[in-house]
Protein backbone atom coordinates (compact mmCIF):
# COMPACT_ATOMS: atom_id res chain seq x y z
CA UNK A 1 0.00 0.00 0.00
CA UNK A 2 1.23 3.47 -0.83
CA UNK A 3 1.16 5.55 2.36
CA UNK A 4 2.59 8.67 0.74
CA UNK A 5 0.27 11.68 0.81
CA UNK A 6 -0.03 13.79 -2.33
CA UNK A 7 1.87 17.05 -2.41
CA UNK A 8 0.26 19.97 -0.58
CA UNK A 9 -1.87 22.28 -2.72
CA UNK A 10 -1.43 25.51 -0.74
CA UNK A 11 1.70 26.53 -2.63
CA UNK A 12 -0.10 26.34 -5.98
CA UNK A 13 -2.68 29.06 -5.42
CA UNK A 14 -2.23 31.56 -2.61
CA UNK A 15 -5.35 32.68 -0.79
CA UNK A 16 -6.49 36.26 -1.16
CA UNK A 17 -6.71 38.37 1.99
CA UNK A 18 -10.24 39.52 1.07
CA UNK A 19 -11.64 36.06 0.35
CA UNK A 20 -15.13 35.56 1.87
CA UNK A 21 -15.34 33.34 4.97
CA UNK A 22 -17.28 30.64 3.10
CA UNK A 23 -14.52 30.41 0.50
CA UNK A 24 -11.81 30.39 3.19
CA UNK A 25 -13.48 27.36 4.79
CA UNK A 26 -13.59 25.62 1.42
CA UNK A 27 -9.93 26.53 0.79
CA UNK A 28 -8.88 24.94 4.10
CA UNK A 29 -10.78 21.69 3.47
CA UNK A 30 -9.59 21.61 -0.13
CA UNK A 31 -6.03 21.62 1.23
CA UNK A 32 -6.50 18.21 2.87
CA UNK A 33 -4.99 15.25 0.99
CA UNK A 34 -7.41 13.65 -1.50
CA UNK A 35 -10.03 16.39 -1.00
CA UNK A 36 -10.80 18.65 -3.95
CA UNK A 37 -13.27 21.46 -4.54
CA UNK A 38 -16.29 19.20 -4.93
CA UNK A 39 -15.65 17.15 -1.79
CA UNK A 40 -14.91 20.34 0.17
CA UNK A 41 -18.28 21.72 -1.00
CA UNK A 42 -20.02 18.47 -0.04
CA UNK A 43 -18.43 18.46 3.42
CA UNK A 44 -19.38 22.09 4.08
CA UNK A 45 -22.91 21.58 2.78
CA UNK A 46 -23.37 18.65 5.13
CA UNK A 47 -21.55 19.86 8.26
CA UNK A 48 -21.69 23.68 7.74
CA UNK A 49 -18.36 24.33 9.54
CA UNK A 50 -14.82 23.01 9.64
CA UNK A 51 -15.40 22.21 13.30
CA UNK A 52 -18.35 20.05 12.28
CA UNK A 53 -16.15 18.14 9.85
CA UNK A 54 -13.36 17.82 12.43
CA UNK A 55 -15.71 16.45 15.11
CA UNK A 56 -17.52 14.02 12.81
CA UNK A 57 -17.16 10.28 13.20
CA UNK A 58 -16.15 8.05 10.30
CA UNK A 59 -19.78 6.95 9.96
CA UNK A 60 -21.00 10.55 9.82
CA UNK A 61 -18.38 11.43 7.21
CA UNK A 62 -19.53 8.52 5.05
CA UNK A 63 -23.02 10.06 4.85
CA UNK A 64 -21.55 12.89 2.74
CA UNK A 65 -21.95 12.33 -1.03
CA UNK A 66 -18.78 10.95 -2.66
CA UNK A 67 -17.13 10.13 0.69
CA UNK A 68 -16.53 6.43 1.11
CA UNK A 69 -14.93 4.47 3.93
CA UNK A 70 -11.36 5.10 2.76
CA UNK A 71 -11.73 8.89 2.44
CA UNK A 72 -13.76 9.06 5.66
CA UNK A 73 -10.92 7.29 7.48
CA UNK A 74 -8.36 9.69 5.99
CA UNK A 75 -10.37 12.78 6.93
CA UNK A 76 -11.00 11.43 10.43
CA UNK A 77 -7.31 10.66 10.91
CA UNK A 78 -6.33 14.20 9.85
CA UNK A 79 -8.35 15.70 12.71
CA UNK A 80 -7.79 13.08 15.44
Amino acid sequence: MNDKFPDAKWHIRPVSANLPVKDRRKYILDSLPYIGDRLADNLLSHFKTISGVACASVEELQRVPKIGKKKADLIYDMFH
